[in-house]
């Protein structure tokens, strides 16, 4: 969606996209390690350069194979991620090795946090929880005191509503540096394209395998999509 709205702006949107992605900080690194009854936030926060390759955004937006395509490639990025960048805060800020290094690279103008799942009781009423995130922890909006982090805060979670689950989608950003109408455009389309991956993993064609599914063997994706066509094949004739 960024891509090609900064396409449509007459920039080049080639490269990928460079983005914080922002976490709870609770992912088990571990077998045996419990964490059910943890509550709230340790912030994590790691660069990952996002980059679906050449993009058909028509075919995309329709749900057709572009978007099976770019769901694939996004995921093996997101896999390559050591420890769920976990480490990358102790490399950038505390250890006087790597931190220089790593402060001369490029920073992100997009950061992107999903926030979770969040239960409804119905008609827009919170269902009656032990503990609920409140204000500004229950939509990830930002308060007015603190400090922007990005130029374009993204933001995404999930109401649980008695017809089914809602994404919601939020973006904020600094008013001196992009006008609302321009964010709407964006917003516009990042909606688009959910859209489309949503019909496509929904529908018959939607799935398949990719090389981080396979640990043991070194396969590109080249050779498992021509397997399973060959198995797919292989069962139709049967």
């Amino acid at each position: 969606a960024v891509t090609e709205w900064r396409r449509r702006q007459g920039q080049d949107g080639g490269g990928g996209l460079l983005v914080d992605l922002e976490g709870h900080g609770r992912i088990p690194l571990a077998d045996g390690v419990e964490l059910s009854r943890t509550v709230g936030w340790f912030t994590n926060s790691y660069p990952v350069r996002l980059d679906p390759g050449a993009v058909n955004f028509t075919e995309v937006r329709a749900g057709g194979p572009a978007a099976g395509r770019a769901i694939k490639r996004i995921k093996e990025l997101l896999r390559a991620v050591p420890g769920d960048g976990l480490g990358y805060g102790l490399l950038r800020y505390l250890n006087p090795d790597t931190a220089p290094q790593l402060a001369n690279l490029p920073t992100p103008q997009i950061g992107f946090n999903y926030l979770g799942r969040f239960a409804s009781g119905g008609a827009g009423q919170t269902a009656v929880q032990d503990w609920t995130p409140t204000g500004a922890a229950a939509t990830g909006g930002p308060g007015e005191s603190l400090p922007v982090m990005h130029a374009l805060e993204a933001m995404g979670l999930v109401h649980d509503l008695p017809d089914g689950p809602q994404l919601a989608l939020t973006l904020a950003w600094s008013e001196q540096l992009l006008t609302e109408s321009t964010v709407r455009t964006l917003l516009d389309g990042w909606a688009a394209m959910l859209t489309g991956l949503a019909k496509h993993t929904s529908g018959s064609d939607s799935g398949g395998h990719t090389p981080s599914d396979f640990a043991l063997i070194a396969i590109d994706q080249k050779q498992i999509d021509e397997l399973e066509t060959d198995l797919a094949d292989e069962w139709s004739a049967r």
